[in-house]
């Protein structure tokens, strides 16, 4: 599996920026990245630091890619599995819209960070005439935009997210980006 931890958002606002999650950074000419498997759109209204509107919308590049959200379990206590062993066949959703806004007098609102909210995912698809699935990469996502680690099965077709830590494909992280946790 390909595995990070990330916690920055876009490098750019008001523009679509792709992010390769198999090189693990952004599509160039921002990073390293060269397939855009998740399109990043940040959008920021800021009048002042405590006044201020931000979206973020994450997007696919293929029809068939998609992300759908679940909630974590916590009955197995932390130390259990976040996650079911297999991602989802079905139920994944074109895009996922995350706000937060700050205004003076009225406080804060924001849909981001939700403590127990993950996803899964599936990128790289590939559709035959009739829209049936000839090859996709699925993977889950710990966490919630901008502050999430990500996990990506490399085997086209196979929905197993397991991971063991012990070999991540992705080498060369830093140590707040390196995942450690199955």
């Amino acid at each position: 599996m390909y595995a990070k931890h990330v916690e920055n958002g876009p490098p750019i606002f008001n523009k679509p920026v792709g992010y390769d999650l198999m090189v693990g950074d952004w599509v160039a000419p921002n990073g390293r990245g060269q397939i855009t498997d998740m399109i990043f759109t940040g959008k920021l209204d800021k009048k002042s630091k405590n006044d201020f509107d931000y979206t973020l919308t994450v997007s696919f590049p293929h029809q068939g890619d998609g992300i759908q959200s679940y909630t974590r379990d916590w009955s197995q206590g932390v130390s259990g599995l976040l996650s079911t062993h297999e991602a989802p066949a079905s139920g994944y959703q074109s895009n996922v819209l995350r706000a937060m806004s700050r205004h003076p007098g009225k406080g804060t609102k924001e849909d981001m960070n939700a403590p127990n909210r993950d996803y899964f995912f599936r990128v790289r698809t590939v559709l035959d005439s009739q829209g049936n699935i000839l090859s996709t990469h699925y993977g889950k996502i710990y966490g919630d935009f901008m502050q999430f680690t990500y996990y990506v099965n490399p085997t086209p077709n196979d929905r197993n997210v397991e991971f063991d830590p012990k070999h991540n494909l992705l080498g060369g992280l830093n140590p707040l980006e390196q995942v450690q946790a199955p």
